[in-house]
């Protein structure tokens, strides 16, 4: 199961310092650069549609920013619709001219943590939402592991940290950046 959780960037700085997680680390953190990248056509013409297309290190991804029609758990990462390590491989999914529309630039924080003798991976992404006009900090919290573990671990962590579900914006045809997916 994997969950991802909104916190603020001052309650993510506090995050790898929580008495909580000491007992459970396993190994050292691992920290890491992350960037991403959305694209989209000059009539904005996959927002409209509900896609959002992500070019990161490993490749490119086109992505959900709402549910739809599809099954889309509260709390988890947007559905990954087609994923290609390039542009071309995508085909005619995505629009032949792009543009950029909005970035993240941060760090990944990765734990590996034992909760209840079962491993879980702990990923902290803060950074910088840049859109056209405006910019922002930012902070996603990424959990993964066995169902059980992962939300246990989730019910701890807020009771020490404001966390919060991310939100999507049906109706609009832009990505609110606020709230974008910023996974990897």
């Amino acid at each position: 199961m994997e969950l991802e959780l909104v916190l603020s960037p001052a309650a993510a700085s506090r995050l790898p310092h929580l008495k909580l997680l000491a007992p459970l680390k396993q190994g050292r953190a691992r920290n890491r650069p992350v960037r991403i990248v959305w694209h989209d056509s000059p009539e904005a013409a996959l927002a409209a549609d509900g896609l959002a297309l992500a070019e990161r290190r490993e490749g490119w991804r086109l992505e959900r920013m709402y549910p739809g029609q599809d099954l889309w758990p509260p709390a988890t990462p947007a559905p990954v619709l087609r994923e290609a390590r390039d542009r071309a491989s995508l085909g005619d999914a995505v629009p032949e001219t792009l543009l950029p529309t909005a970035s993240f630039a941060g760090r990944a924080l990765g734990l590996s943590l034992l909760v209840e003798n079962e491993a879980v991976e702990l990923t902290l992404l803060s950074g910088t939402i840049r859109g056209v006009v405006d910019e922002h900090q930012a902070a996603r919290l990424l959990i993964s592991g066995p169902a059980r573990e992962t939300v246990r671990l989730a019910l701890m962590l807020a009771d020490e940290l404001p966390l919060s579900v991310p939100r999507t914006d049906r109706k609009s045809t832009r990505l609110n950046y606020s709230h974008a997916n910023i996974s990897y």
